[in-house]
């Protein structure tokens, strides 16, 4: 199926409100949790509820789950509250810690799927806070104590994730319940026993973002395991204890790049003119340089209307960070690129060929309402 038309004009920049980041303030908000008004949290139109239980569903775009209606009947089917905004990047890092903290990347420092860290970063002073383990100090990276870990908030997620660095600096180093991903009824009791006993509850589903990546959102193995996914939330549903409130979200959406539509840095001159390094992902992606109007200059030559091309300052200014306020002088602009680019349409830009990011057909991460749109559904 072709690239979705129109091709959007402008960038998706964060919803000031209505993103990610605003998620757990507005459940604290309605578990009547009084500070939270003070620090003026907005509820979401969220009802009122003493116990929540969140589900995040890795790779769960709003506009994929409203292409696929009709092959998940009970997500489409619940109350849609007009959905959220991704962080930017759209990726899932970025959301994670956006999520649990309470705050944008722009504050806690978790920017990209790979971001700028000297001193800290394992692959060229690149920091890569996915595989992220404890031995490189979570507060030197992320220094804010998650929300979620403040108000005693339980995860429900997967054994491998237990003590990891992302983990930490995303939802915190409170309680957690290991499960296994492979035993779908033994997850809804680990969520439904730990609610009954804790007001706030975090759960976590990866196979639709990993059915995406490998074989594309648009396959029919992606369809499948949605229609997996949208059956098992019924019965996690219909499990909980009486007066729990579930909430459904996503943490970005996600494109198919065909192989055609890949850019490769070491095979074009004119992007490789005045570069130093470029990190990030795919769809977004970060370039050092000491000629930042150069570079974006040739960028936006050789890529035209595929993506857009701006300095970092630039960027800021229109607000793709959100408030410029917290970005000058906070932990983003330290571990940005001098020049940002967001693919528009189905492209996608690597360093060189080769790269295991290079295999994948889905991609996320760029400021297509595709990636940056998420729902807000709640049963």
């Amino acid at each position: 199926m072709p690239w979705p038309t129109p091709i959007p004009t402008d960038p998706l920049i964060p919803t000031p409100g209505r993103t990610i980041a605003d998620l757990v303030p507005a459940v604290l908000e309605r578990q009547g949790v009084v500070e939270m008004r003070d620090r003026g949290a907005s509820n979401l139109g969220l009802p009122e509820g003493e116990r929540w239980v969140i589900l995040l569903v890795d790779g769960l775009g709003r506009e994929l789950l409203d292409r696929h209606a009709e092959d998940a009947p009970f997500l489409a089917g619940a109350t849609e509250l007009g959905g959220l905004t991704s962080c930017v990047p759209s990726t899932t890092a970025v959301s994670l810690t956006s999520l649990g903290t309470g705050v944008p990347p722009a504050r806690h420092g978790i920017v990209g799927y790979t971001f700028w860290m000297p001193g800290v970063g394992s692959d060229g002073d690149v920091f890569h806070p996915l595989p992220w383990r404890p031995e490189r100090p979570v507060d030197v990276v992320q220094p804010i104590r998650p929300m979620f870990e403040e108000h005693d908030g339980v995860q429900v997620s997967l054994a491998d994730f237990v003590g990891t660095g992302l983990t930490s600096a995303s939802l915190g180093r409170g309680g957690f319940v290991p499960v296994d991903e492979l035993d779908g009824e033994g997850r809804i009791a680990a969520v439904t026993e730990t609610a009954a006993s804790h007001p706030l509850v975090y759960t976590y589903e990866r196979r639709l973002d990993m059915a995406g990546h490998v074989h594309g959102c648009r396959s029919q193995t992606w369809l499948e395991v949605l229609q997996e996914i949208d059956a098992w939330v019924a019965r996690l549903r219909a499990a909980l204890p009486d007066g729990t409130r579930l909430i459904v979200t996503g943490d970005h959406g996600m494109v198919d790049v065909p192989g055609r539509n890949q850019l490769f840095v070491s095979e074009e001159p004119e992007l490789a003119d005045g570069v130093t390094r470029i990190f990030g992902e795919p769809r977004f992606v970060h370039v050092h340089t000491p000629d930042p109007d150069g570079v974006v200059s040739r960028w936006a030559n050789v890529l035209g209307d595929h993506a857009w091309v701006r300095t970092f300052d630039a960027a800021t200014a229109d607000g793709w960070f959100g408030d410029p306020d917290l970005v000058n002088g906070g932990p983003l602009s330290e571990r940005a690129g001098d020049v940002v680019v967001a693919m528009r349409t189905d492209w996608a830009v690597l360093a060189r060929p080769g790269l295991a990011m290079g295999e994948l057909v889905g991609h996320h991460g760029s400021l297509t309402p595709a990636e940056m749109r998420i729902p807000l559904i709640v049963s």
